[in-house]
């Protein structure tokens, strides 16, 4: 039987819906920001690889067979990309973040158009490339230069054909995913035209926490 991310994400049988497929930690240093993981999680993620002409690479620990933690920053092996790095990684931030999260939908241009219409524009589609053992690994996704809400409204992904890494990633168990926002009710409303409902509570600014399950104990990321 395969575990599901269960985060109190998923809707009631009706459409629309969708589902947790990755949180991703923006890093000024890559191997530093493992190494830390490593310590509080008792997990060493593992090198995904670069980002084909995007400029950027990653480690991945799994959450559970359908979704993952990333963990992304400059590769300094590549030439500077013709577009903005994802993320934010192009600005200034602190040594490391988590910065956002990413959701599978049912049908993702439906999902994208109904986020546009509540007024969560997600941006222009485009696409990630990395080499991998088994192949190189395709994914399309929305983006913007900048990350909704700072990161409480995710972005969409879709690995089509390609086959999802979670399965086959060291791995530490999703406890829980909590939002919080100075205007709760209109980002429940751009959530839930996305098929989604965490736990959203209101907030002084907006911010993103996920709970893990490390080898000594809960960790949080934020």
């Amino acid at each position: 039987m395969r575990s599901r991310c269960t985060t109190g994400t998923q809707t009631a049988d009706a459409t629309p819906r969708a589902t947790v497929d990755h949180f991703v930690i923006a890093t000024r240093d890559l191997d530093q920001t493992v190494d830390d993981l490593h310590e509080v999680l008792g997990t060493r993620p593992v090198e995904g690889g670069a980002h084909i002409g995007r400029g950027t690479r990653n480690y991945l620990v799994g959450l559970g067979d359908t979704c993952y933690l990333e963990v992304i920053a400059v590769d300094e092996a590549q030439p500077e990309p013709d577009q903005p790095r994802l993320f934010g990684l192009d600005k200034a931030f602190g040594p490391s973040r988590l910065v956002t999260w990413a959701v599978t939908a049912d049908d993702f241009e439906a999902a994208r158009t109904r986020a546009d219409a509540a007024g969560a524009p997600l941006g222009e589609v485009g696409e990630l490339r990395r080499a991998a053992a088994g192949g190189e690994v395709r994914v399309r996704l929305t983006e913007r230069p900048d990350v909704l809400e700072d990161g409480v409204v995710p972005f969409l992904v879709d690995w089509g054909t390609t086959d999802h890494p979670a399965p086959n990633l060291p791995r530490v168990d999703l406890v829980g995913l909590r939002l919080s926002h100075p205007q709760p009710a209109r980002i429940r409303r751009l959530l839930v035209a996305l098929g989604v409902r965490p736990a959203l509570v209101w907030g002084v600014t907006p911010a993103l926490e996920v709970v893990v399950q490390g080898t000594h104990g809960l960790v949080a990321l934020r």
